[in-house]
C-alpha cells in the first residue's frame, strides 16, 4: 500500500488521505475473530494506540493521513474483517481513549476522524481539541458514506 500511495502522492502532492480500519484485531474483540464480534471495553486504550501508531509511522514515510474513520461499516458485521461498534460506542471510544492518545501523540490539533455510519448519508467529523481543560470533539465536516447496493438500486 505504501509504495501505492508515494506514487499517487507523487502524481498529485496535494491529495488528501482517509484511513479506515475494518476491524481491531481479533484478540481485542469479544469473539476473538476477524469477522464480527465487538471492540472489549479493556482494549479500548490499545486500540487507540494503534491509530496514532498508523498515523506516526505512516508521516515517517511521507505519507500525511487527513482523517480517519473509527470503523469502517461499524454495524456490518457479515464483512471479514468487520466489527460492530455503534455510535455511542464510537463517541465514548473517541472522547475517552482516540482523543487523548492523540493528544498524548502531540496529534490533536492536526488529526481528525470521522464517525461512519451505514447507507447514503453524510457523516461528521470529528476534530480533537481541548475547551476549558476538557476534552472535547467538535464537528468539522462532513463525509458522504455510500454502499452500492443502497444507494444506487444494486448490481453491477
Amino acid at each position: 500500500m505504501i509504495p501505492v500511495l508515494k506514487e499517487i502522492l507523487a502524481i498529485r502532492p496535494g491529495i488528501k488521505i482517509l484511513g479506515s480500519p475494518w476491524s481491531a484485531p481479533a484478540w481485542m474483540k469479544t469473539n476473538n475473530d476477524v469477522k464480527g464480534g465487538e471492540l472489549k471495553p479493556e482494549y479500548c486504550g490499545a486500540f487507540a494506540k494503534y491509530f496514532v501508531k498508523y498515523i506516526e509511522d505512516m508521516r515517517a514515510e511521507g505519507i500525511s493521513i487527513d482523517a480517519i474513520t473509527i470503523e469502517n461499516e461499524p454495524l456490518n458485521p457479515k464483512n471479514t474483517p468487520s466489527m460492530v461498534m455503534f455510535a455511542q460506542q464510537q463517541d465514548t471510544f473517541i472522547a475517552k481513549d482516540l482523543g487523548p492518545a492523540f493528544e498524548k501523540a502531540g496529534n490533536s490539533d492536526e488529526d481528525s476522524a470521522l464517525r461512519s455510519q451505514p447507507g447514503c448519508t453524510l457523516v461528521p467529523a470529528i476534530h480533537f481539541g481541548r475547551s476549558g481543560g476538557e476534552q472535547v470533539c467538535r464537528w468539522d465536516g462532513l463525509s458522504p458514506v455510500w454502499w452500492r447496493d443502497e444507494c444506487s438500486g444494486g448490481g453491477a
